[in-house]
């Protein structure tokens, strides 16, 4: 799978919400997600461009708890977060963190967040408030090729500026690098 994602610090989360709405998106969830994110002390996943996340996310509607463990690829560009991406559900997160300790990997950093879903089509977009860090629009298309790149990132774009938002805007970092881990 891959995954195309924009990024930017936005200022006024309710008017971009209800820009949105009026763009079609439909408020699927508002969730708050807890990622765990790890390095290996004898490969550096942060500095070869690779990421390693267990995240717990919850329902805020229904207190609901799900995890996934997520392997981030090297990115595909340096304007975007755009890069191969895997993931799989996890019944006991307690369980996978000790999976992963117990083959040497180290908790690197955590990253709070309440994220609030929005959905059109093939687009997710996220308004998260981050804890230690601000507010941020994540613009995403998942994909089954490499070959996508182009049209998806012409199509981000195209949205951010319906949004009324500049695409020169973006940033190029994760939240983990935003927060100094």
């Amino acid at each position: 799978m891959y995954e195309y994602e924009i990024k930017l610090p936005i200022t006024a989360p309710e008017d971009l919400a209800a820009r949105l709405a009026a763009l079609g998106f439909e408020k699927t969830g508002t969730i708050r997600e807890e990622d765990s994110y790890y390095n290996h002390p004898e490969r550096d996943l942060k500095q070869a461009g690779l990421a390693l996340r267990l995240r717990k996310s919850t329902d805020l509607a229904d207190s609901r708890l799900t995890a996934t463990l997520n392997f981030k690829g090297q990115r595909m560009d340096s304007r975007t977060m755009s890069r191969p991406e895997y993931e799989t559900v996890v019944a006991d997160p307690a369980a996978a963190a000790g999976i992963l300790t117990g083959l040497g990997y180290v908790l690197a950093a955590p990253v709070i967040k309440e994220r609030q879903y929005f959905r059109k089509a093939a687009v997710t977009a996220c308004i998260d408030t981050v804890e230690g860090l601000g507010t941020y629009l994540e613009l995403e298309i998942l994909s089954e090729t490499a070959q996508a790149h182009d049209a998806c990132l012409a199509r981000l774009d195209d949205l951010l500026r319906e949004l009324r938002l500049s695409p020169e805007d973006t940033v190029t970092l994760s939240y983990l690098d935003l927060l100094g881990y």
